[in-house]
């Protein structure tokens, strides 16, 4: 329940970010703009590290989706192997390789390790994505997404549950929809629920609006777009918690900044480390 509860004041928050309103709630006035402490910050280091990471994990699935709309991004790689197996009345299996040593321009100069299965169900129209051992420089991710799917202009869109665990990051959880386009290997979050939990630290609720990922045009997994709001405790005076609002945009992947609002005061940029 209490979940529930952070989750609902978070697209709350993120609706008046998104759309601009100033309706701020009675006893909270716009305050001018805060310095981000130490723990602030860390909760946004954690959470871009979640978001690469998801980025990164998802886009080894683009060699395969590519494959099969035969539009691949053939021109972008030169890995991974891939295999497939279908049966007419059940569905398919892809399985995508990147064996030691592989470089992928989805991921710069970094080495890429792992793989990543897909299994489609017709009956049910699902896919079931497991990551393992996907390794990119020195971060493994394992784990799974389970979703319903659609197909449409070179687009999949997924709807479903993720639980993908990184070292050196942490483990994410919770509901997201992600679009992957397949012929630019843009990776959008139109909307995601999930509960993050760093390698050290609390976990945080987490919310995401309209984010989009595009490591073949900008070299890296930091959005473009998109807003981020959660949860962190307030160690100064005023409630025990407090609500920050992360802004992306297409200066975030150039100089690594974001805007953050912290509470009802003006946003401040911050530089991810």
């Amino acid at each position: 329940m209490q979940y529930f509860k952070r989750t609902l004041a978070l697209y709350s928050i993120l609706a008046v970010a998104v759309t601009g309103c100033n309706n701020q709630p009675t006893g909270e006035p716009t305050a001018a703009a805060a310095e981000l402490t130490e723990a602030q910050q860390k909760a946004i280091n954690d959470i871009v590290a979640e978001v690469e990471a998801i980025g990164q994990s998802f886009a080894a699935t683009l060699e395969g989706i590519g494959d099969l709309e035969s539009l691949s991004l053939d021109s972008q790689s030169t890995c991974p192997a891939l295999s497939l197996a279908v049966d007419p009345d059940i569905g398919a299996t892809l399985g995508v390789d990147f064996p030691d040593g592989c470089t992928n321009d989805l991921y710069g100069e970094s080495p890429v390790s792992g793989t990543v299965t897909m299994t489609l169900s017709l009956a049910t129209a699902t896919l079931n994505v497991t990551f393992t051992d996907l390794a990119i420089d020195d971060q493994t991710s394992n784990g799974s997404f389970f979703a319903t799917f659609s197909n449409e202009e070179g687009a999949i869109t997924l709807v479903g549950d993720i639980d993908l665990t990184t070292t050196g990051v942490g483990r994410v959880t919770g509901s997201m929809n992600i679009v992957i386009d397949i012929a630019t290997g843009t990776i959008s979050i139109p909307l995601a629920t999930l509960s993050v939990d760093p390698e050290a630290g609390d976990a945080l609720s987490v919310a995401i609006v309209d984010m989009a990922i595009a490591p073949v045009s900008n070299g890296n997994f930091i959005p473009g777009v998109g807003t981020v709001a959660f949860i962190v405790p307030n160690d100064g005076v005023g409630p025990e918690t407090i609500t920050l609002v992360m802004n992306f945009d297409s200066q975030s992947p150039v100089d690594r900044t974001v805007d953050v609002a912290i509470g009802t005061a003006d946003p401040v940029e911050y530089t991810i480390p």
